[in-house]
């Protein structure tokens, strides 16, 4: 049973890897947010960007408060 459970959890995190977040184009941006909507880019001065998940966390980008 536990080796299903982990062959399920690693599936459903490769799954989030291909996922699409929004940044804010400024280089100061240190937050993804899941949808475009979301309040923490109410203050984004410049473009709301799509980039996938796994290019967030690769520029150490961290999930937005608001989406916790």
């Amino acid at each position: 049973m536990k080796t299903v459970f982990f062959v399920l959890l690693v599936i459903s995190i490769k799954g989030c890897e291909t996922n699409t977040v929004f940044v804010c184009g400024s280089q100061l941006g240190k937050r993804y947010h899941l949808t475009d909507q979301c309040r923490g880019l109410s203050n984004c001065n410049y473009h709301i960007i799509p980039i996938t998940l796994d290019s967030a966390i690769q520029q150490h980008k961290t999930l937005c408060k608001w989406e916790r």
